[in-house]
Order: C-alpha cells, then sequence, then structure tokens
C-alpha cells in the first residue's frame, strides 16, 4: 500500500530577528500565519499569560492562498507560519527564513531526526510540528455498502455519489492524487501524465458539491451528508469521527 505523508513545520521569518524583534519589545505581540485548528487555544492563552506576549494568529484555507500572502508582502508582516515541508527550501531561497539556533530550541533533541531531515533545507530552518497521512474520509452510512479504497472512487465515484463529492482546492493535493488514481507517480513531470489528469477533471467535475477542504466540527459537509465523500488528513479524519460516528477514514491502495 502506498502511504502517503505530509509533514508539517513551524518555519521563523527573517523578518521575526529584524524588524519584529524590535516591535516585540514596543508592542509584545507575535505574527502567526496558519491552519485554522493547527494550535489549540488554551495553549496560546498560557503562552500569553506567560510570558506577556500577545499572539495574533493569521489563518489561511489553502497552500496556495499562504503562498499568494507571502507573496504579496515578501515574507514580511509575519514571525512564524506552519507550513508543509515541500515549502522550505523554496523559502529559504526567497531569503524570507530565519535559521534555527538548535542552542535556543534544547527540547529538538526529542524530535526524531527521520523529521527533522525528511525535506532539503527542514534541520536549518524549520522545527516539525505535525505529521500525518492525506486520505479518503466518507459516510459509510450513505454509500450503500460500496467499497472504497482507492482514489479512483473521488475521480469516478458514479451516478448515486453525483453532487456528493469534493475534491481540495489545492493543486498538489488535487492533482498529486488524480494521477495516482491513473496508476502514475504523484511526482510525475510526464506532460502526457498530466494531460490525462486534465481530462480526468474535466469529465468528472460533475460529481463534485465544492473544492475546498472539510471542516471538523457539527458543521462539516460530511456531517450534515451534504458531502458523502472528501479527501482529509487523518487528524482531521479522527475530528469528524468524533462528532459523527459514521465517518470512515482510509489511506487509498
Amino acid at each position: 500500500m502506498t502511504r502517503r505523508y505530509s509533514c508539517f513545520y513551524l518555519i521563523f521569518l527573517v523578518h521575526f530577528f529584524t524588524c519584529s524583534s524590535i516591535a516585540i519589545a514596543a508592542e509584545r505581540s507575535l505574527v502567526i500565519l496558519n491552519w485554522a485548528d493547527y494550535i489549540d487555544d488554551s495553549l496560546v492563552q498560557e503562552f500569553e499569560r506567560d510570558t506577556g506576549i500577545k499572539v495574533k494568529m493569521s489563518y489561511y484555507e489553502t497552500d496556495d492562498t499562504r503562498d499568494s500572502l507571502l507573496l504579496e508582502t515578501g515574507g514580511k508582516g509575519y514571525d512564524i507560519v506552519i507550513v508543509n515541508g515541500l515549502k522550505i527550501a523554496p523559502y529559504q531561497r526567497q531569503g524570507w527564513l530565519a535559521p534555527i539556533n538548535a542552542k535556543q530550541l534544547p527540547n529538538l533533541k526529542f524530535v526524531s531526526p527521520t523529521w527533522r531531515n525528511a525535506y532539503p533545507q527542514a534541520s536549518h530552518f524549520a522545527v516539525p510540528y505535525l505529521w500525518g497521512t492525506l486520505g479518503l474520509a466518507y459516510r459509510q452510512d450513505l454509500v450503500s455498502n460500496r467499497v472504497i479504497n482507492s482514489w479512483s472512487a473521488l475521480f469516478n465515484p458514479g451516478l448515486p455519489l453525483q453532487g456528493k463529492v469534493m475534491w481540495v482546492k489545492a493543486v498538489r493535493d488535487l492533482i498529486g492524487p488524480a494521477l495516482k488514481s491513473l496508476g502514475y507517480s504523484a511526482n510525475t513531470t510526464n506532460q502526457k501524465h498530466l494531460n490525462e489528469v486534465g481530462v480526468l477533471l474535466q469529465q468528472n467535475r460533475r460529481f463534485v458539491h465544492s473544492l475546498g477542504y472539510t471542516l471538523i466540527d457539527e458543521m462539516a459537509k460530511l456531517v450534515t451528508g451534504e458531502v458523502i465523500l472528501a479527501p482529509v488528513y487523518n487528524g482531521d479524519a479522527l475530528s469528524l469521527q468524533a462528532v459523527e460516528p459514521n465517518v470512515r477514514y482510509v489511506i487509498p491502495k
């Protein structure tokens, strides 16, 4: 079984150690660019209480929107950003990142070298934060006993699921699984393979209810039944199962 995992890292922008360090002294604030629900509110409150530094959260919906925000400002305006590992090297080439000083982070010794070195430049410019798998979540009670165990179910789900499927509104998490559903590598640069993905998406977009990432609370479309099948990270699937026990999660074969 091919397992696709993603690791998210904390990266510190150069701005944090230059302009922003002066701002923190004066305003005692820290700006974090993050996914929603990736840092517990109680942890933020504890940090603010212990340090006197105010945390300002700015959220993004997809990797693409996060990249646009940073490009618009040249990496300025944020102190810490949560990113997937693939973005560390490109951000470093832009000159946005401050190197990690391991002496200031004694708990790094408890982090597995597997994740510290999982991506180029990761050990020098980032701290591992979360890792998990990307798979499929579906409502077991609403799929009419259909077996869902491959990416093909997402891109060619059949008439019973028409208008009940969610696709991710992010290039890598849409095209990668589509390539896998056709039997190709998620990392291929073969133009013929990419053209086939284009045809696949065009032919089957009628099945799509919406584009995006699912919410993880009682308002999630997987919980209300508006969507029956969606790609999600395993942590999000666990949150959904706590609200709706009929949600199942599978890593596609």
